[in-house]
């Protein structure tokens, strides 16, 4: 009696694996060839400095948590450190987050609109081209905590499925903090509702609920509190506090904002328009959910699962709310990626409540399948020669940029700058100008296998451009008497619709650099400048 629920158990596992597999295949075929210098550089060079012994907050400033570091990190002590590495850390996480959602529509009993839901899912992966991107890991934790949350509202007795979603949802905070507030705030109201709504004859409601949540909050507690613990130990929590809240509440909306592209912006980024999908999957979510009410729930012969599906899928409808409200200050496909996903599921929910044929259910899964591998045909051959490398004259840099591209005259000023410096020694990569910023080259440093000289070498608008850090940097340079300086103006005339462009008037750092150094060498619009004792 038991050798059919093997095999079926086996024939999932069997099935879950090919989904990742093609999940991977398709991402590295929609692969985007030429490399982001400063978000995706920022995420190598949190690792480099991580794995030199750095602490983020303490060491140097950062907008996310330890997570993406330290898994680099870890990746890069077993292999050469290099940009294709980091890419398939990428491509492995994505293609979880997908099978992730084909898994959580399956197990809510959605049958074949799972298919549906891990085609947007992974359409939307492959567009969102953020590599290295924190929002993913996260995104697949949080996922998997809804999933324990499923198990919980589904019968699943004990205190296993409560544990395991605080700490599915705990390691998302390690990845990004703002994932992690929203996910256990609102899984933890699910499962104090839960508690409530099935409670045993005789248990009190405060019991009921402390029942769900004392277990919810030790599971996140696990990864949590050591991580406090270390911060706090370590010196990190005064800087935790200002990346986290003094600079992202007085500077982030006004420095950062994007507005909701309208027909000029979408046809100069067509992938953007995906930012309008999650209130659409909203809007068809919500009839779908009160379809499903409890009248129908009772009649139906599995009444407990319709009724976990019905909460879980109001649980997310939140988190995608939420991750919509924190990506609507910056909108583009990058930051609404997470909010989007997380719709792909609410729409697969409102597909399989409201289609009825098994012809047109069978027709749909064959469409999206047929679509992906169009997709795949299609973009596949062009990805394929954005792989061939730029020609480069650092052997270093070409082994860690592999065959992904690069700017000729960045791996030039790279490979002069490796030429010219010993291992240890810092340098700083900056702007041509340091009152009004955009972003900056992130990916220098890892290239070059050299530690930024300062705290803030990861650029942001209102950050940088402020008297006090430029002084704070000055000090930086001067006490450790860094020897080369990269000035980058690629981004010099950079403006978008928003704060960032307008100057500061603060000059304190650029004097400084015109002071203390002279120009070695030029790149295109990069110099590369001396101290002016260095021989």
């Amino acid at each position: 009696m038991t050798t059919p629920r093997y095999s079926s158990s086996l024939s999932r596992a069997a099935g879950t694996a090919l989904l990742f597999l093609f999940a991977c295949a398709f991402l590295l075929g929609t692969m985007n060839g030429t490399v982001n210098v400063y978000d995706e550089g920022l995420v190598l060079v949190g690792a480099m400095r991580v794995r030199d012994g750095q602490m983020p907050h303490r060491d140097f400033y950062a907008n996310y948590g330890p997570g993406t570091y330290l898994a680099l990190a870890g990746l890069f002590r077993v292999f050469p450190p290099s940009v294709p590495v980091e890419r398939l850390y990428d491509t492995a996480v994505r293609a979880l987050v997908a099978v992730a959602c084909f898994v959580l529509c399956r197990r809510a009993g959605l049958g074949r609109a799972a298919h549906v839901a891990y085609g947007l899912a992974l359409l939307v992966l492959s567009l969102a081209a953020f590599y290295g991107a924190a929002a993913f890991p996260a995104l697949a934790c949080l996922i998997g905590g809804v999933l324990c949350c499923f198990d919980s509202a589904n019968g699943r007795q004990g205190l296993a499925p409560p544990f395991l979603a605080g700490l599915a949802t705990g390691a998302a905070t390690l990845f990004r903090y703002d994932f992690g507030v929203a996910g256990l705030g609102l899984q933890a109201a699910f499962l104090a509702l839960l508690g409530l709504r099935f409670r045993r004859e005789g248990i009190s409601r405060a019991r009921a609920v402390l029942a769900a949540l004392v277990p919810y909050a030790c599971g996140a507690l696990v990864l949590l509190l050591p991580l406090v613990l270390i911060y706090a130990l370590g010196g990190a929590l005064p800087g935790l506090l200002h990346d986290l809240w003094r600079y992202p509440f007085n500077n982030y909306a006004a420095m950062r904002a994007l507005p909701f592209p309208g027909l000029d912006a979408l046809r100069r980024a067509p992938a953007d328009v995906w930012v309008y999908f999650p209130p659409i999957a909203w809007c068809l979510a919500v009839p779908a959910l009160l379809r499903a009410g409890p009248a129908r729930e009772a009649d139906a012969p599995d009444a407990r699962r319709h009724v976990a599906a019905r909460w879980t899928m109001g649980l997310i409808l939140c988190l995608s709310a939420a991750l919509f409200a924190k990506g609507a200050v910056r909108v583009s496909l990058i930051h609404m990626a997470p909010a989007a996903i997380l719709a792909a599921i609410l729409f697969a929910y409102a597909w399989s409540a409201f289609q009825t044929s098994p012809a047109l259910a069978r027709l749909t899964v064959a469409v999206v399948w047929i679509g992906l591998a169009a997709r795949l045909a299609v973009v596949a051959p062009l990805a394929y020669t954005s792989l061939r490398p730029a020609a480069a004259p650092g052997d270093l840099a070409c082994q860690r940029l592999g065959s992904l591209r690069l700017s000729a005259d960045r791996l030039a000023a790279v490979d002069y700058v490796r030429r010219h410096t010993a291992e240890n020694v810092p340098i700083f990569v900056g702007t041509g100008r340091h009152d009004k910023i955009l972003l900056n080259d992130m990916l220098f440093y890892f290239l070059a296998d050299r530690l930024p000289a300062t705290k803030w070498a990861h650029y942001d608008p209102g950050l940088q451009t402020t008297a006090a850090v430029q002084e704070d940097m000055i000090r930086e340079l001067r006490g450790k008497h860094v020897p080369f300086v990269v000035l980058d103006a690629s981004f010099d005339d950079a403006a978008e619709p928003n704060a960032s462009a307008e100057p500061s008037g603060v000059g304190l750092l650029d004097a400084f650099l015109r002071d203390h150094y002279v120009e070695a060498a030029a790149f295109g619009p990069l110099r590369v400048l001396r101290r002016i004792d260095q021989p």
